[in-house]
């Protein structure tokens, strides 16, 4: 981050959105903690879940967390499934 241009005294702003649940909040809220540590400052966008695959679908978000394709049996690493996208 730091060879382009980002540090503490120029951060990153990004939003981080995902559905309006607690356990799709939850992971969020550590995600955007974690993100901190590589100077991004991150804003959590909380959508109602009828809202949610609309704007998917229109690829209407910068980060977006969701837990789709998660398994019921505990996996060696169960990170979620993170959805990146670069606005042009």
């Amino acid at each position: 981050m730091e060879k382009l241009g980002y540090g503490p005294d120029n951060r990153l702003k990004i939003k981080v959105t995902t559905r309006d649940l607690p356990y799709f909040r939850d992971p969020a809220v550590i995600l955007i903690d974690q993100l901190k540590e590589v100077y991004i400052d991150g804003e959590l966008e909380t959508i109602d879940t009828t809202n949610w695959f609309p704007k998917i679908m229109r690829k209407d978000y910068t980060v977006g967390l969701n837990l789709a394709g998660q398994r019921a049996r505990p996996r060696p690493d169960p990170l979620p499934a993170l959805r990146l996208r670069r606005r042009a």
